[in-house]
């Protein structure tokens, strides 16, 4: 189980089964480290959310309908589908097959994502379920 807990203010920290994975600060462009590769998140022009890695944009997410945010990673498309309007419980497809949940809480969020899926995949798959979900954490200004 992932989970991302607000640190303060703005800081988030991420861990899976008790292990920590790595933290980062809700200012766009700060620097996080997973599995000792640097990647930042952001804002990207015509998307909604950005992980850049060292080589470059390594995922993008966007609104693609309704209740539902599709999140590109070659070779992995993701389609995460909120399950109520006013809902923070969102599943998470992979062609066709739901393959895992999210839950957003007051401060935080937590998702059951497939271990098959790269690390640095599954923690951008739970920002983007936080900062889409309307929570406290994703209202509170950028800068």
């Amino acid at each position: 189980m992932l989970t991302l807990e607000q640190q303060g203010y703005a800081g988030c920290l991420v861990s899976e089964d008790g292990r920590q994975i790595t933290q980062f600060t809700r200012f766009a462009g700060t620097p996080c480290v997973i599995d000792g590769t640097e990647y930042r998140f952001g804002h990207g022009q015509g998307a909604r959310y950005v992980l850049e890695g060292p080589v470059g944009v390594t995922a993008v997410s966007y609104a693609s309908g309704r209740r539902e945010v599709t999140i590109e990673a070659t070779p992995h498309q993701l389609q995460l589908r909120r399950l109520t309007w006013l809902g923070r419980r969102w599943e998470i497809h992979a062609l066709g097959q739901r393959i895992g949940t999210c839950r957003v809480t007051m401060f935080g969020a937590s998702g059951d994502l497939p271990a098959e899926l790269p690390l640095p995949l599954r923690v951008f798959t739970l920002y983007t379920v936080l900062m889409s979900s309307g929570s406290l954490v994703s209202i509170l200004p950028w800068f």
